[in-house]
């Protein structure tokens, strides 16, 4: 493989990053396949992780969620060679957004969990608390609301210390739904009200709607058992 291999793997890898930020999902995952493949054949790690990477998006948009999974599983083995944690991160995240659609939800939680560990090891608060919450949505789909409420209560606090109410009032409102299934109704009704509250400051009429109608459960279910 000659110098002009290693350019025309670049010069793919930029074609699939311009189609991407096109929205041709379709196209960049062409030139990110060419790149890989290029990559592949010159040894040049690096450059083969980051063709996989953008694969495994380009999936992902595509909702190709099996082709996501496998690319943003080889994507990390080599970073974690490579000893690149943010990119490790970055694709066991993917990974569990592909294994979540997918409906592998126990494949979901452990590669989110393992993100949560480098992300908290990058002191990145933001990325923690987002995996947080998606490891909770992973509990709550296998039914374990212990560990979801955990989760949960974990990412409010680093939303309320980033000052993301946005983020925060959608973790209050999940907290609040993770406590009405354990039948911890006084919880639920905290959460509830807090997040209510964040959602009509913010003037987010879908969030007041999503909070009234957990509301409205938490009625129905506390009257259940009376």
């Amino acid at each position: 493989m000659t110098n002009s291999s290693m350019q025309e793997a670049v010069n793919q890898g930029t074609q699939g990053d311009a189609a991407k930020e096109r929205g041709d999902f379709a196209t960049a995952a062409t030139h990110y396949g060419e790149a890989a493949g290029l990559f592949r054949k010159l040894g040049y790690d690096t450059g083969l992780a980051l063709a996989f990477f953008g694969q495994g998006n380009a999936a992902l948009q595509l909702g190709d969620f099996a082709s996501a999974a496998t690319h943003h599983g080889e994507a990390a083995g080599l970073f974690r060679k490579l000893g690149d944690d943010i990119g490790l991160a970055l694709a066991l995240n993917n990974q569990g957004d592909a294994a979540k659609e997918l409906g592998d939800f126990v494949s979901a939680a452990t590669h989110y969990a393992e993100a949560a560990k480098l992300y908290r090891k990058l002191g990145d608060d933001s990325g923690v608390a987002d995996v947080l919450t998606e490891q909770g949505y992973a509990a709550v789909c296998l039914s374990d609301f212990a560990s979801a409420a955990t989760h949960y209560a974990e990412a409010a606090k680093l939303y309320r210390k980033l000052g993301d109410e946005r983020h925060l009032a959608d973790a209050l409102n999940n907290q609040g739904y993770a406590a009405l299934q354990l039948d911890d109704f006084a919880t639920a009704a905290k959460h509830c009200a807090e997040a209510a509250g964040l959602y009509r400051k913010l003037g987010d009429d879908e969030g007041v709607v999503r909070t009234r109608d957990l509301q409205a459960m938490l009625v129905r279910q506390q009257d259940g058992q009376n």
